[in-house]
């Protein structure tokens, strides 16, 4: 009974825990190599692989395991099996009851050696996990074995963070599989590898299956150096009819094949018929292959699909084919690349930086949201190298291809020494071998790739194949090319196409170049196209058509212009008329043909033609040639055989009159009725000595800049020269006279008669304006019998008047109404009026004249009152009243004297 109880709360932990490792009891499932035990144990994971056995202590045990991953089985012994599976996720009972006929094996723990690992190995069967002691590293003398027979599923995985290193032997695989059934394998925090002193060749594993349904996924190959020594090998090889493969989340790191014979291998292999594959979050960096043929991953697939996703190319390099992918397609095989990586890739020697493509029968690819940036291919096709060899293609869609070069021609004239080879497609290189292919582009980047010719793109087909090509609302910028075609170079010679076989809409094609850099001794330079080159333009004029296209900022070195003519009747017009519509060209470089507005400038398009007209406005080496539109290396212009073309800018040489462009044969070439007939045509201009008279300017006392005299034809005009300046005088215009101003030269009507003329400068003297100014007489505060202001010429004296007067005061002169002058007086016959002025009147107050004061009369003596007739005698006071009045009329004299003195001393 206490065993039963255990065991429901282990079931009960395990339901509700579903990470923990319990491991279930069955007599025929192994928990352990070697060792089968009756209970529930604990997984320990040192080098001892110590069980711990104690049923009393296995809940514990269970409770303090490792993690289990989502893929373990869980089984009760009394219940039907629980079987988790790491692919669904779903909690219905459904998929969480397996059957318990198929019985899951229980993960092997601690391994640390090959011999336990051989054996955990040979002793798997159905769902298996493998885990190595982390930090481990195995030196294998043999290819471990995986039965598919008997293992439907193993996962061989690290015990903890630290990775395991499995180093193959040498000359061996690492893993080598057998039986019938489906091989799915899953490696976790397990690097495949090698060491030098162990053995470096081989490594990896091979799977032929025919089965659907194969899985590969967590390879860690790294520092594998010689993966393959024969042909068409690698470190992984799947061959199938019929089956299936799926590598996901791989890494394949500083792996190399150094033998250069090993002819097509790679380091993944893929050899399949009716057989799909594919590709998920695979990343290849820092790998490098010697040999010829073959990439990182070759692929020869016969019909079926071949799917990459989210795929990381890094920095891999290859000596031929493709350091990145390499397909080769045929009965309706397809590759299929979305949002991927190729970066930095090099081929040395060959074609295809990152992608090359052999695509026959009705094999196809398609390419969608993914970038394809600086890579480097010796020939071409750096971004992307296709060879179309029937009637399939390529389609790419919202991919950038940008900064892929490819090797140019370079010579150093100063050391005459060469280097480089040619090459073609700096970004995307197409080939059709036969028949009708075709090549999609849409919402694509092509930008800064550098090749020898199509710096952006380049397409070449043979006289047996056209190819369909379609570029739609996509931005061409900033490509470079030394020979053709700074951007696209559609390069079909020979073969009849349709018309807008080659279809350009709604696209961007800006600031590419073609440099016409010299590529030495026996080498044609070239220079031409600076955007787009299409060389059949004579058998198929109708197959390049362009519709809101932009052109800008386009450059070649040799801007060799299409003449089109303006006559009705003229194809070429007509093709241009028909064929580009809506679509702005660059401003040109040359203007040699004075009406040409059209997209055959050789800056944004180059045609390939049949003939060239050379124009020579000067034969005869006249000097004072007048021609600044002409240049020794530009006066021809393209044409065909059997069309018109157009009259170019007429030239001029002072003293000469020009007649007309001459034929060799020293016809005169009718421009609206004669056609080209001769592949070089060379016309030439025919001149006419003219008498000239020389117009001369005399100044005439100016003192300006003497014009330059004018050599004219009779009955020509004279061109008016800048009008001259003399001080004190107006300029009036020229006369034929020192003093002819009534009869004036008119540049306008006048013409040179048979004579030399001088023209005199006419003047006119500039007679100053008198100023008047005004005088104002202030009297301040005085009478004048005067006017009492006058108006005077500036400089001028003032007009004497007669002095104001004034009651009191006498008048001293005028002063003016100013601080600066207060104290000077005007002067009438010196002081000079320069400015309106007010004269004031200055006074001076006459003094007062005294009044004399009237002398006071005397007063009478007066008279003596009359004693009073009293009886009474009063009584004498001692004091004599008569001696008083005395006193006081003296003080009256004296006060009076001084009042008049005082007076008389204010008077003075």
């Amino acid at each position: 009974m206490r065993k039963k109880n255990i065991i429901g709360l282990i079931v009960s932990i395990t339901l509700i825990l579903p990470s923990l490792p319990i491991f279930a009891e069955e007599h025929n499932t192994p928990v352990v190599p070697v060792h089968e035990q009756e209970v529930i144990t604990e997984t320990v994971t040192n080098k001892d692989d110590a069980l711990i056995n104690d049923n009393t202590e296995s809940i514990e045990a269970s409770l303090d395991a490792p993690a289990v991953a989502s893929d373990d089985v869980i089984e009760n012994q009394e219940t039907e099996a629980l079987n988790v599976s790491s692919n669904e996720k779903d909690d219905s009972k459904e998929n969480a009851v397996s059957k318990k006929e198929e019985k899951p094996q229980a993960r092997a723990v601690g391994i640390d050696s090959e011999a336990l690992l051989t054996q955990a190995l040979n002793e798997a069967s159905g769902d298996a996990v493998i885990e190595i002691v982390g930090g481990t590293t195995i030196n294998l003398t043999k290819p471990l074995s995986i039965n598919t027979s008997k293992v439907t599923r193993i996962r061989i995985q690290s015990t903890n963070d630290e990775p395991v290193t499995l180093n193959h032997a040498n000359n061996q695989r690492h893993i080598a599989v057998t039986g019938t059934g489906v091989l799915d394998l899953t490696m976790n925090n397990v690097i495949l590898s090698t060491d030098a002193n162990h053995g470096t060749s081989k490594g990896g594993l091979e799977l032929t299956n025919n089965l659907i349904g194969n899985k590969i996924s967590g390879l860690d190959v790294r520092d594998n150096p010689a993966v393959a020594s024969g042909w068409n090998s690698g470190f992984l090889v799947f061959t199938s009819n019929g089956g299936s493969l799926d590598l996901t989340n791989s890494t394949f790191i500083n792996n190399g094949i150094n033998v250069r014979n090993a002819v097509s291998s790679a380091f993944v292999m893929i050899d399949t018929q009716n057989a799909d594959v594919n590709f998920d979050n695979v990343r290849f960096s820092n790998n490098k292959k010697i040999n010829q043929s073959g990439g990182m991953i070759s692929i020869y697939a016969k019909n079926g699909a071949i799917t990459m996703n989210n795929v990381a190319m890094i920095d891999n390099e290859a000596a031929s084919n493709s350091a990145g992918v390499f397909f080769t397609g045929s009965g309706t095989a397809t590759l299929a690349i979305t949002n991927s990586n190729f970066d930095g890739n090099t081929n040395t020697e060959g074609m295809g930086g990152a992608i090359n493509l052999r695509l026959k029968d009705s094999s196809a690819t398609s390419i969608s949201h993914s970038d394809i940036l600086n890579n480097h291919a010796d020939r071409g096709g750096s971004g992307i190298n296709v060879m179309l060899e029937s009637s399939n293609g390529l389609t790419l869609d919202t991919v950038t291809v940008d900064g892929n070069t490819a090797s140019r021609n370079l010579y150093d004239p100063e050391t005459e020494e060469q280097s480089g080879t040619s090459s073609s497609g700096g970004g995307i290189y197409v080939e059709q071998m036969r028949e009708h292919g075709y090549v999609n582009i849409l919402n694509t980047t092509i930008s800064n790739n550098i090749a020898g010719s199509g710096g952006g793109f380049y397409l070449y087909t043979d006289y047996s194949g056209n190819t369909e090509v379609s570029i739609t609302d996509s931005i061409i910028t900033g490509n470079i090319a030394d020979y053709h075609a700074g951007a696209l170079d559609f390069n079909t010679y020979g073969n009849s196409m349709d018309e807008g076989l080659i279809s350009i809409k709604n696209t961007q094609i800006t600031k590419n170049t073609v440099t016409g850099n010299d590529p030495g001794p026996g080498w044609n330079q070239g220079g031409y196209g600076g955007a787009i080159h299409y060389g059949n333009f004579e058998n198929s004029p109708g197959a390049l058509q362009l519709d809101g296209v932009t052109f800008s900022e386009n450059k070649s070195a040799y801007p060799v212009e299409w003449s089109l003519s303006t006559q009705a009747d003229d194809a070429l017009t007509t093709v241009h008329q028909e064929s580009i519509l809506n679509t702005t060209y660059s401003a040109s470089q040359n203007p040699f043909m004075p009406q040409y507005d059209n997209a055959y400038n050789g800056d944004d398009i180059y045609l390939g033609h049949s003939a060239i007209v050379y124009f020579d406005p000067n034969p005869d080496m006249i000097e004072g040639l007048d021609a600044p539109d002409y240049s020794e290396s530009l006066n021809y212009a393209l044409t065909v055989m059997g069309q018109k073309i157009q009259e170019p800018t007429t030239p001029s040489i002072p003293g000469y009159r020009f007649v007309g462009w001459f034929d060799e044969a020293d016809n005169q070439w009718d421009f609206a009725t004669t056609r080209i007939q001769e592949v070089h045509q060379y016309l030439h201009a025919k001149w006419e000595k003219i008498e000239t008279y020389v117009v001369s300017f005399d100044l005439n006392g100016g003192d300006s800049i003497q014009p330059e005299s004018q050599n004219l034809e009779a009955n020509a005009l004279v061109t008016e020269p800048e009008a001259p300046t003399r001080l004190g005088y107006t300029f009036v215009g020229w006369g034929l006279g020192k003093n002819d101003s009534n009869n004036l030269w008119n540049f306008a009507t006048d013409a040179v008669g048979q004579e030399s003329v001088v023209l005199y400068a006419q003047w006119k003297a500039i007679i100053p304006p008198v100023e008047m100014l005004t005088v104002t007489f202030d009297l301040n505060g005085g009478l004048g019998s005067f006017e009492l202001s006058q108006v005077v010429t500036a400089g001028s004296k003032v007009s004497r008047v007669v002095n104001p007067t004034r009651e009191g005061y006498t008048f001293l002169g005028w002063k003016l109404q100013t601080t600066a002058r207060l104290n000077q007086f005007w002067n009438f016959d010196t002081d000079l009026v320069e400015r309106d002025i007010v004269l004031i009147a200055q006074w001076e107050e006459n003094p007062e004249v005294p009044e004399i004061p009237e002398v006071p009369e005397v007063p009478e003596t007066p008279e003596v009152p009359e004693a009073p007739t009293t009886s009474e005698t009063l009584p004498a006071t001692g004091v004599d009243a008569s001696y008083g009045v005395l006193l006081g009329s003296m003080i009256v004299f004296v006060g009076l004297a001084i009042i008049i003195e005082t007076k008389r001393r204010s008077v003075k």
